[in-house]
């Protein structure tokens, strides 16, 4: 099954977003936790928790109507909590809920994602602030030879924690 990218976004989906904007009463993005997953099945549970970046909107017609969230994908699942995405790292979902959950996958940079979604809002949102997670738990990087080449695996790059 084809993963939905930003350009699958129905025409209503981008109507409502075109009218929102952050939620005056939290107008951050929050590093948040979750461990389930909006996506082909509306509510995947079990999942090992996972890190993302989530947005309360707003609407001057719709109200407090639900949020977005930045999901940082590795291996076609979200990175485990506690896992930073190094600086660079490529593949995203966005996730918009409120009504129906909707996600979509996108390759580019966190700045990529954020224009992106700024171009879908009434106005763009706040700056997204680093991630602070303690060193102890380590991040994400593609594995390298001993040459310092990166290391593919069936056409995908292998990833280890460092």
């Amino acid at each position: 099954m084809k993963k939905p990218r930003l350009e699958d976004m129905p025409e209503e989906l981008r109507a409502k977003l075109k009218c929102s904007y952050a939620n005056p009463d939290c107008e951050h993005w929050i590093w948040d936790c979750s461990s389930f997953w909006y996506g082909d099945d509306p509510f995947v549970y079990g999942l090992p928790e996972y890190g993302q970046w989530a947005l309360p909107l707003y609407s001057d017609t719709h109200y407090d109507w639900g949020d977005v969230r930045i999901i940082p994908i590795a291996r076609g699942k979200p990175l485990p909590y506690g896992i930073e995405p190094v600086p660079g790292f490529k593949d995203w979902a966005l996730q918009i809920l409120g009504g129906d959950p909707d996600t979509f996958f996108f390759t580019g940079t966190i700045e990529d994602v954020k224009r992106q979604l700024d171009s879908l809002l009434a106005r763009d949102s706040p700056a997204i602030p680093p991630i602070h997670i303690p060193p102890e738990l380590g991040s994400l990087e593609q594995a390298k030879d001993s040459q310092g080449q990166p290391i593919y695996r069936d056409g995908k790059p292998v990833w280890h924690l460092l």
